[in-house]
């Protein structure tokens, strides 16, 4: 499905693998939509874009099975959009591994994540509303670390550069060209990030130096870039 790039005004609930599940609803009635494309065997991620959230979520009407439903559940993003946390709501989950919390969400009910015996971290808004303090150990995640400290994702890019010169040598008056190629890669936390990073690179590593060069022995001078991504 590659990696999804999460709106954070929107809830997910992403599920290990594909087994038929049907858009499902919250005890709000919210409905969760499939976001992104399935294929069989891969994971799915359902997003909920309602308000007033309370995951504690209606399985019976699309997917018979609550306990083997719970076994799939890997990963619980909450949005902006959800403001509470129901009693039980993850209770059983045993696959829940990874668990967002903003800061909109200003109370968590008992036993919420009772039984998740694979959530290992909980990462919760610095200026969260629940008073919990972080980082430590916490009963209420069922042992879990509670963290303020995100994952952060690495993009790496790699590209080839290709600079023509052409001007008018200063000694001797005739028109040269030059060519010069060169690779570069680096990263970022974002794909926006990781384009600057490999932009600045390349112009301090190699755009720079050959422009310089080149207009030292020529005048009239003029530069084509070209460049590809790897």
């Amino acid at each position: 499905m590659g990696e999804p790039q999460y709106d954070p005004a929107v809830t997910y609930i992403v599920y290990s693998s594909y087994q038929n599940i049907n858009p499902f609803s919250d005890v709000n009635k919210n409905t969760y939509f499939l976001y992104g494309p399935v294929v069989s065997g891969e994971s799915v991620t359902y997003q909920c874009t309602g308000t007033n959230i309370t995951p504690n979520f209606n399985f019976s009407s699309s997917y018979p099975d609550l306990e083997n439903m719970n076994k799939l559940m890997t990963t619980v993003i909450l949005g902006t959009n959800c403001i509470s946390i129901s009693e039980n709501a993850f209770e059983g989950c045993g696959a829940l591994s990874y668990v967002t919390i903003g800061d909109s969400v200003t109370s968590i009910g008992e036993d919420a994540f009772y039984d998740c015996t694979n959530l290992k971290t909980v990462y919760i808004a610095r200026d969260n509303k629940l008073n919990i303090p972080v980082p430590a150990k916490n009963v209420l995640f069922f042992g879990a670390t509670v963290t303020t400290e995100l994952p952060r994702t690495t993009i790496t890019l790699g590209a080839t550069y290709k600079i023509t010169s052409a001007g008018v040598n200063r000694n001797t008056g005739i028109a040269v060209t030059a060519n010069a190629t060169y690779s570069a890669t680096a990263s970022g936390d974002t794909l926006e990030s990781a384009v600057v990073s490999l932009g600045n690179h390349v112009n301090r590593n190699f755009i720079q130096g050959n422009i310089f060069d080149f207009l030292r022995n020529n005048k009239n001078t003029n530069y084509n870039i070209e460049f590809k991504i790897n």
